[in-house]
C-alpha cells in the first residue's frame, strides 16, 4: 500500500497568528510577521504528529491510495471517494465502511478525500488546543539536542487520547 497526500494545508489555513498569541510573542515592534514561516513549519509538524497519532486526518484535503480490493483506505475520516481506476480506467466499486472492493486482482489507485474538518477553526476545541500545545512545545525546545523527538507532552497525548482508533484483531478499525 502507497498512500500520496494530493493536496495540502494552505498556508493561509494555518492559525499562526492564534500560535503566535499562544507562545505570547511580543507585537507592535517592526517585527511582526518575522517568525511566521517558523511557526508555520511549527504548525505543519504539529498536525503530522497529531494526525499519526490518532490515524484522523484534521484538516481536509485529497490523498491517492494504491491498494488491492478489499484493502480499508489508510486515513479517515472518509469524505468522498473520487475515483477508482486501474491504470487510469476507471473500475466498478463498493465500499464498505472504509473498505473497497473492486472486480479485480489488480492493484487500485484509489482518490480520496478526507478530513475532520475544513479549516482549523472547525475543528473540535480540544484537537485545536492540542496543535497549538504541541506546535508550541516544538518552538520552545527547538534548539533542545537532549529530546530524541519520542515524546509527546502529557497533555497533547491527554487531549487525543479519545480521538485514538482503537484497533482489533489483525488490523480492523472501530
Amino acid at each position: 500500500m502507497m498512500l500520496v497526500e494530493e493536496t495540502t494545508v494552505d498556508d493561509a489555513a494555518l492559525p499562526v497568528a492564534a500560535l503566535g498569541a499562544f507562545l505570547r510573542l511580543g507585537s507592535g515592534f517592526g517585527t511582526d510577521g518575522l517568525q511566521d514561516d517558523l511557526l508555520r513549519a511549527f504548525l505543519r509538524a504539529a498536525l503530522a504528529a497529531i494526525e499519526g497519532r490518532i490515524n484522523k486526518i484534521l484538516i481536509a484535503r485529497s490523498f491517492a491510495q494504491q491498494m488491492t480490493s478489499g484493502q480499508a483506505l489508510a486515513v479517515g475520516p472518509l469524505r468522498a471517494v473520487l475515483s477508482v481506476t486501474v491504470d487510469g480506467t476507471a473500475q466498478p466499486y463498493a465500499l464498505a465502511g472504509t473498505t473497497i472492493t473492486a472486480p479485480t486482482t489488480a492493484k487500485l489507485t484509489v482518490r480520496y478525500d478526507a478530513g475532520l474538518a475544513d479549516d482549523f477553526a472547525a475543528l473540535p476545541a480540544d484537537l485545536q488546543q492540542a496543535v497549538l500545545m504541541l506546535a508550541a512545545h516544538y518552538y520552545e525546545y527547538r534548539q533542545d539536542p537532549a529530546l530524541d523527538g519520542a515524546c509527546m507532552p502529557f497533555g497533547v497525548s491527554a487531549l487525543t487520547e479519545r480521538y485514538r482508533t482503537l484497533r482489533l484483531s489483525m488490523g480492523a478499525r472501530t
